[in-house]
């Protein structure tokens, strides 16, 4: 049978985490208390571990991705009959309390009758930066979903799109995804402008004299 596993709340005030880095794949098996992901908040990187015994059915986040918390994160096939009442996880740091996980029917994400596009927020979000049409870039995940790899493949081919304006033989500049360290540091560094006190200070000064010395010592310098 399929189950739901949510991301817990991994530390007081955390929201939402970012997928940093999967560390295992759709079809592994796992054990409990298996490693699984790596996850960042803004307070620090997490591994969140498997609570059961099972295979891994679908990973439905890319890395980069930002999966709110009780969103789920993994959907695991386990043995059984009947659907566990609640599914317990805890964050590796200190020994925070289990998070219960009421699992939900497993999600099936297809395209409609009317040709709609499957992609995440985050791939939607780079599509734009990239000036990409989705529904010219060819699926290649599971489903028919659209992946971060296939619209920066799209890009770099130089196919339907906001044209590139690259000149052969020059160099052009590598856009790199704004995630895990990268966009903490970011982050912070906008929070600071508009937390930290500015101050400015401007003065005026008279510096005639002091050019007209400088033009006259010119020449005794110069011999």
């Amino acid at each position: 049978m399929a189950m739901d596993f949510c991301l817990p709340d991994i530390g007081e005030g955390v929201v939402e985490g970012e997928v940093v880095r999967w560390l295992v794949a759709e079809g592994d098996s796992v054990r409990e208390d298996q490693p699984t992901v790596e996850i960042m908040t803004d307070k620090a990187t997490v591994e969140i571990t498997s609570p059961v015994d099972g295979r891994v059915l679908s990973l439905p986040w890319n890395e980069g991705d930002v999966v709110p918390v009780d969103d789920v994160l993994i959907v695991f096939e386990v043995e059984g009959n009947g659907a566990p009442t609640q599914v317990a996880s805890e964050a590796p740091e200190k020994s925070s309390p289990s998070i219960p996980s009421t699992p939900t029917p497993t999600p099936t994400p297809t395209a409609s009758s009317g040709g709609k596009v499957l992609a995440t927020p985050a791939t939607r979000h780079l599509a734009r930066q990239l000036g990409v049409d989705l529904s010219q870039v060819p699926a290649t995940g599971k489903r028919g979903r659209i992946t971060r790899e296939d619209v920066e493949s799209f890009r770099s081919g130089g196919a339907i799109g906001r044209p590139t304006g690259r000149t052969p033989g020059v160099e052009v500049e590598e856009r790199v995804p704004l995630k895990g360290l990268r966009r903490a540091i970011a982050d912070a560094m906008v929070k600071s402008v508009y937390t930290a006190p500015h101050f400015t200070y401007v003065d005026e000064i008279d510096m005639s004299a002091m050019v007209r010395l400088r033009q006259s010592v010119k020449p005794m310098a110069a011999e």
